[in-house]
């Protein structure tokens, strides 16, 4: 009896083995996740500084096909919001995700024609450029907690959907933000 008992246990763990993994690591710099069954290194952006410059500067050949930046917000922060693409070459995919890592909305932000005379230089302030670029946001919709940013056609290639969950460390990134 013991030993059909012990079998069925070993059994129920062997198939069940997901329900207790843990969730995939994260560095200082880089958090693994697992985004529709692929695993992705993503930069970490926790704090405003890092958040504000976001993939500005990089084309998308400077982009892995298993990288992107995860952002993640502190609680006061969390609600609809709105990404623009400040001083970025190339068209990058987007996902917005809840507190729990669900994707909430997607885009394919496109690129914007880089700053003119009269737009300051990068990473500054310019009024002139944030109302350029504000004009074109990509909305959340819905209350978001975290905002990964891939290379541009990820979203097709993989086919996410919205609701489907990204496998990430959430309460080691929400610990981090800043």
């Amino acid at each position: 009896m013991w030993a059909m008992w012990a079998m069925v246990v070993m059994l129920h763990s062997t198939l069940h083995g997901c329900d207790n993994a843990a969730p995939p690591a994260v560095n200082g710099t880089v958090a693994n996740a697992v985004i529709h069954g692929k695993a992705f290194k993503l930069e970490i952006a926790a704090d405003a500084t890092k958040r504000n410059r976001g993939m500005g500067g990089r084309t998308e050949a400077m982009i892995p096909d298993d990288g992107g930046m995860i952002f993640t917000f502190p609680r006061s922060q969390w609600g609809p919001m709105s990404f623009v693409m400040r001083d970025c070459p190339s068209d990058l995919d987007i996902l917005y995700l809840d507190g729990g890592g669900r994707v909430l909305t997607t885009y394919t932000m496109k690129a914007l024609p880089p700053r003119g005379p009269d737009e300051g230089e990068d990473d500054t302030y310019n009024e002139a450029y944030e109302r350029r670029i504000t004009a074109t946001a990509y909305p959340s919709r819905y209350s978001t907690s975290f905002v990964i940013e891939l290379k541009p056609g990820t979203i097709q290639k993989l086919g996410i959907q919205e609701g489907e969950k990204v496998e990430f460390d959430v309460d080691a990134l929400k610990r981090m933000a800043r």
